[in-house]
């Protein structure tokens, strides 16, 4: 699709490049009436930024937010073509593979299953005490990425493509982990008890497993998913028997397993890290976003001398961004702004996300950045965990109340005791 530089090349109506699956709503009387053709009619030249009341005159709210989240460059630019499946906006084979693969598993599930694997069924599913091996598996079932019999056949690879345990049916997902006569077997011999003959498919089996809320039936359903793929190759390749007895003691092995692992790691610390003072002579720049995923971005920054004083502190609330990514980048090209508008001029940035560039929007505002350079004599970019960053996380998080506030030589007052924390644990320690 289209990355928006100045909007000349592009035509509103026959192009593609507003974000978003939604279709492009407009009054069709009014876009005859004010002669709009290209996107750069919707685009005030003068400050770099959309004309929002016109957009809002012409577009319905949908289209209009999809627009509006669109980040403009400073300087204009050219129009370029980008692939928007990515953070950089290049296109890969890779990438191209893993989208038609995508379509090729969304054509294969109905619409309903793919709309009922919301965020929060994931959720459930990655947080089970289960193996690792055992949840990629069952993802991997789940996603229709399993080596299938019957898919392989599909593809022109030389297998039969009757079930490894039965062989009466086509070896799919919804035979082969659900209604094989062997399987039944598997399912209500274990703890779990479970007559699957009430589910009609194996995604319905697994959104009734997650909604029991319970963490022990999903662990252990992952796992039994894994045995019975253990199973299927050991037929495949090893030319072994199907054995009820012995997929259960897999489980059972499974689970064992994932309790001691859980058991020998403990409980994980964060590594200390914490927000050190600049060199004398400089100002230290911390700033981050909150990405809120259609919804309003806040940005937060603060700015401290080599004593650890305030310099300044600010919130700001743009308009919706598309990615995370691109939330950091506005952040750090709006603390330069800033940090130039206050007179610094020798500076360290620090954040704690990784930005890189390409040809997507975010390499725009990395090129806003780059000349923005020029007005410091020094500056210095560097990563840093979050623990180092937490006053400028507190910024950014508050952004939509404190919104578009400037703080001079202090902070607000809810953020203080972050700002203590940080310069406290700069003090030498006594013996």
């Amino acid at each position: 699709m289209w990355k928006i530089g100045d909007g000349t090349q592009v035509n509103i109506c026959s192009e593609n490049w507003v974000p978003g699956r939604g279709p492009l709503i407009y009054s069709q009387d009014l876009f005859v009436k004010l002669n709009l053709s290209k996107v750069s009619m919707l685009i005030n030249h003068d400050g770099h930024c959309w004309r929002r009341d016109l957009i809002e005159l012409v577009f319905n709210p949908g289209t209009t937010t999809n627009i509006l989240s669109i980040p403009l460059s400073m300087h204009g630019g050219c129009d370029v073509f980008h692939w928007p499946g990515t953070s950089d906006g290049q296109y890969t084979t890779k990438e191209g593979y893993s989208f038609l693969r995508k379509l090729l598993a969304r054509d294969e599930a109905s619409s309903s299953t793919m709309l009922t694997l919301a965020p929060k069924f994931w959720k459930k599913f990655w947080a089970s005490r289960a193996l690792p091996r055992c949840k990629e598996t069952c993802w991997r079932a789940l996603s229709g990425y399993l080596s299938l019999k019957e898919r392989l056949f599909r593809c022109r690879v030389d297998v039969d493509p009757s079930c490894s345990f039965c062989a009466a049916e086509l070896e799919e997902e919804d035979h082969l982990f659900l209604h094989c006569p062997a399987v039944k077997q598997v399912w209500f011999a274990s703890q779990l008890a479970v007559r699957v003959d009430l589910f009609s498919s194996f995604i319905e089996f697994w959104l009734a497993a997650v909604e029991l809320d319970d963490d022990d039936a999903v662990a252990t359903i992952q796992s039994t998913i894994y045995a019975l793929w253990e199973a299927q190759n050991s037929i495949c390749f090893q030319q072994r028997e199907f054995v009820v007895a012995g997929v259960l003691q897999r489980v059972r092995s499974s689970m064992e397993e994932a309790i001691v692992r859980d058991h020998d790691r403990g409980p994980m610390t964060a590594l200390p890290a914490r927000w050190k003072k600049p060199a004398p002579g400089t100002i230290k720049c911390n700033f981050d976003a909150s990405f809120h995923d259609r919804g309003p971005s806040g940005l937060g920054m603060v700015a401290r001398n080599s004593d650890g004083e305030v310099m300044v502190a600010a919130c700001s609330l743009p308009i919706t961004t598309l990615s995370p990514l691109l939330a950091e980048a506005m952040s750090m090209r709006w603390t330069m702004q800033l940090a130039i508008n206050l007179g610094f001029r020798r500076i360290y940035l620090e954040m704690d996300h990784a930005i890189q560039e390409g040809r997507s929007y975010l390499s725009s505002i990395i090129h806003d950045c780059r000349l923005l350079l020029s007005a410091f004599d020094y500056v210095s970019v560097s990563i840093v965990r979050r623990t180092s960053n937490t006053v400028a996380d507190f910024m950014a998080r508050n952004a939509e109340t404190y919104a578009n506030l400037v703080w001079v030589e202090e902070v607000h007052v809810a953020a203080f005791h972050l700002v203590i924390s940080d310069v406290m644990t700069q003090l030498p320690v006594r013996a």
